[in-house]
């Protein structure tokens, strides 16, 4: 049985002196990226609400803030984050000609996303300003918010690219490097 945690963020009211939520209870059951969306909020305080069996909860990286949607989906040749790993071992151990296992080191994943059909006004704005900070700045990235297997959290390993793919619109291109 998979131990579960649950988590939920919350915005404190003044006017009530009390946390409200903004979200669901969400449950986590492994150690990859998570994304958790909600709508436009302003307030002075936000804060992220663990509770579950877990002893040590770790929280490595919160991103809160705007996020971009494609007007589209993603086109052939996706490679999903979590379908694309590459596993860093140390020198496997042996006893006596007997394998005894290999410990894993790192654990690093790529993404590499085309993104057909898009207009041309959205590549120019929303899209032009992700690919200027995307190669300095990490992001999450999620084809599917319901699936967790999709989240990855990553860096671009070169600018995002955009192009004219048929008179009237054009492709977007973006690869990265980071976990899942």
């Amino acid at each position: 049985m998979c131990i579960r945690d649950r988590v939920k963020v919350e915005q404190y009211d003044d006017s009530s002196s009390s946390w409200i939520p903004l979200t669901a209870i969400h449950l986590i059951s492994n150690r990859r990226p998570y994304l958790i969306l909600f709508g436009d909020v302003v307030a002075d305080r936000i804060r992220v609400v663990f509770t579950g069996h877990s002893k040590n909860i770790r929280l490595g990286v919160v991103a809160v803030g705007a996020y971009m949607l494609f007007p589209g989906c993603v086109g052939p040749g996706y490679k999903p984050p979590y379908l694309n790993q590459n596993v860093t071992t140390i020198n496997p151990v042996s006893s006596v000609g007997n394998l005894l296992g290999t410990s894993e080191r790192k654990r690093t994943s790529k993404l590499s996303a085309t993104i057909p059909l898009l207009d041309s006004t959205f590549v120019y704005g929303e899209y032009q300003q992700f690919a200027d900070s995307a190669v300095q700045y990490p992001f999450f990235w999620s084809a599917n918010d319901i699936d967790s297997h999709e989240v990855f959290y990553g860096r671009a390993s070169n600018r995002p690219e955009a192009f004219w793919s048929t008179r009237t619109t054009m492709t977007a291109r973006i690869d990265a490097v980071g976990y899942y």
